[in-house]
């Protein structure tokens, strides 16, 4: 499992991805829907096109599980953002990937 802490980007979606057993020097690509979810998250965080940076976050990917910890601030001050991600439980279950958006 890996977890990050860090601004959102779409190289920390990617290293995500990766496998925690892939060896350095030739990591194993990601699985298509683990990218596709991924992508997806990237996409609902960065449309708004806001210029208020995205603040820390928690991304956790292991197999076919992710889960997302953001501020409980920010996300109050996002409800269109909060509903779309409540949603994505649903979407990316239809993808095998068992999504948990969580807030602290």
């Amino acid at each position: 499992m890996r977890t990050c802490t860090s601004k959102l980007s779409l190289v920390t979606l990617f290293w995500m991805a990766l496998p925690a057993s892939a060896p350095a020097a030739a990591p194993a690509p990601p699985p298509p829907r683990r990218k596709a979810a991924l992508l997806r998250l990237a996409v609902l965080l960065h449309r708004a096109h806001e210029s208020d940076p995205i603040p820390t976050l928690e991304l956790t990917a292991d197999d076919t599980r992710l889960s997302l910890i953001l501020s409980q601030s920010w996300i109050d001050s996002r409800p269109l953002l909060r509903a779309d991600l409540i949603g994505e439980v649903e979407s990316m279950a239809g993808l095998g990937i068992a999504f948990k958006p969580f807030v602290t």
